[in-house]
């Protein structure tokens, strides 16, 4: 996970592109200052909000993409108008499966295809227990 230090009244956005039915998570938790609140929004390439949360201490949020494209994310600390936040997050990003090799017999797609569904399922697990844990650091 990534450490963010925020200012009060300060704002701060990564980006992350994305492929149209790509999956990908953010989770996040305020670990120090004031009320442990912090204020996210997540757009799509079109400026869209597809998930928006005020004064959350903590949260996480899965989402398919939509389109193609750079997604914007943002952390606010803009109610504070003293104390600054630090914040752990995590944006989770399921990479695309490859195009099909046409020289893979049907069996080796099948079992590509397999490894490929575990490798995600593991990925899902392991961002549960962070998430998991950071629930418990919060609490």
């Amino acid at each position: 996970p990534y450490m963010l230090y925020l200012d009060a009244k300060a704002e701060e956005c990564f980006y992350e592109e994305l492929q149209a039915n790509q999956k990908a998570g953010l989770s996040f938790e305020v670990a120090e200052g004031g009320f442990l609140d912090i204020d996210v929004t997540l757009k799509d390439p079109k400026d869209s909000v597809i998930y928006a949360a005020n004064q959350e201490t903590e949260g996480r949020f899965r989402f398919s993409a939509s389109q193609a494209g750079k997604y914007v994310f943002c952390f606010s600390n803009a109610m504070s108008t003293v104390t600054p936040k630090l914040l752990k997050f995590k944006m989770i990003v399921v990479q695309a499966r490859d195009a099909e090799d046409t020289e893979m017999s049907d069996e080796d797609k099948k079992i590509k295809s397999m490894i490929g569904d575990l490798r995600n399922q593991l990925r899902e697990v392991k961002e549960e227990q962070d998430y998991m844990e950071i629930r418990d650091n919060a609490h």
